[in-house]
């Protein structure tokens, strides 16, 4: 899309030092928006420090003052920051900032009277559905039966956006990623998948699957939502649905290794994600796989993106691109043995 037009306006954009954040931050700016990066206090940034038309700001989503004055005088707001722990299940913290961060980010929207505010959400606020019947933005919301905060939180925060869309007459779009894979993926998140099919340290696949995308992708979308999507829609931005079986083997025929091969059944899986999460309250060591996240690998997270490509033109790269590409930015950032 071209920059022309675009020039002189400002986007705050929260968890901008993120993966997904690092990818908008860089489309913006190559749109010719300037961009006011919000980042934790005392957080790192290095996948976007030395950007030029970049201002960083630093607090915390959940002090509303800071998030308001920040964000003053801002065209747009871009919401990415979230905590995306799984474990434990239940934690207060996931639900602060997933809740409360958002409550804050939308009272500054309101207050600051910007243009529009587009949150990242979550496919997962969605049900999903089959791979010869994907789930969709009309499919009810399910993932309540794992019992796990940040999946319920997420669906929360969602509800409150449109909720505001609704009752305060907000301008608001939001976008619900599926699984994304790319670069700038400095903890390692997502990329702790293909870093673990790298080391072959996976014993084998669960029944389950899921949609994969490029964080690229994701980025384009969320950037185009500024001017396109309506006013209180949500957009599942995803590409390819995968089971877990076939998704190893693409992972592992791209980085050059051996995939994961042993079929693992339902009721095993789960027991192992138990027997794991019982034994961490004896060693105090953070579980790979818990009881959720079994439950979670059985059930086929698969969905259709047909609403963003056709509102927000969202871009169909092949997944094995974003293997890639995630894959050489742990190599080069010597990040595989973190994962």
């Amino acid at each position: 899309m071209n920059a022309q037009g675009y020039n002189g306006k400002t986007v705050f954009l929260t968890g901008a030092s993120g993966m997904l954040g690092s990818h908008i931050t860089r489309e913006l700016l190559l749109r010719g928006y300037k961009v006011k990066a919000f980042i934790e206090l005392g957080a790192p940034s290095p996948t976007i420090d030395g950007l030029a038309g970049l201002t960083k700001c630093y607090g915390s989503i959940l002090n509303g003052g800071v998030v308001l004055r920040e964000s003053k005088g801002c065209d747009y707001i871009i919401h990415t920051a979230a905590s995306t722990n799984i474990y434990p299940s239940k934690c207060n913290t996931v639900r602060s900032i997933n809740i409360d961060g958002t409550a804050n980010i939308i009272t500054a929207a309101i207050s600051n009277r910007v243009t529009r505010l587009i949150h990242l959400g979550s496919a997962n606020s969605f049900g999903y559905g089959t791979l010869d019947n994907p789930g969709n933005e009309n499919t009810p919301y399910c993932c309540n039966l794992f019992g796990v905060d940040y999946l319920d939180s997420k669906r929360k925060a969602h509800e409150m956006v449109l909720s505001a869309v609704k009752n305060n007459h907000l301008d608001a779009v939001i976008i619900c990623p599926t699984f994304m894979l790319g670069r700038y993926d400095s903890k390692p998140g997502s990329g702790a998948l293909v870093a673990s099919v790298y080391h072959q340290s996976l014993p084998g696949y669960t029944t389950g699957g899921k949609n994969y995308v490029y964080t690229a992708d994701v980025a384009v979308a969320v950037c185009n939502a500024i001017i396109s999507g309506r006013k209180g829609e949500a957009y599942i931005t995803g590409c390819e649905n995968l089971n877990y079986r076939d998704a190893f083997e693409l992972i592992a025929n791209t980085i050059g290794v051996k995939a994961p091969s042993i079929p693992i059944p339902k009721y095993l899986a789960t027991l192992y994600g138990g027997f794991n999460e019982a034994m961490c309250k004896v060693t105090g060591k953070k579980p790979k796989v818990t009881y959720s996240v079994a439950r979670i690998g059985n059930a086929g997270f698969y969905y259709s993106s047909q609403k963003a490509i056709d509102e927000l033109n969202l871009p169909q790269t092949p997944i094995k691109i974003a293997i890639k590409d995630c894959f050489e930015w742990l190599k080069e950032n010597n990040l595989l043995g973190r994962a």
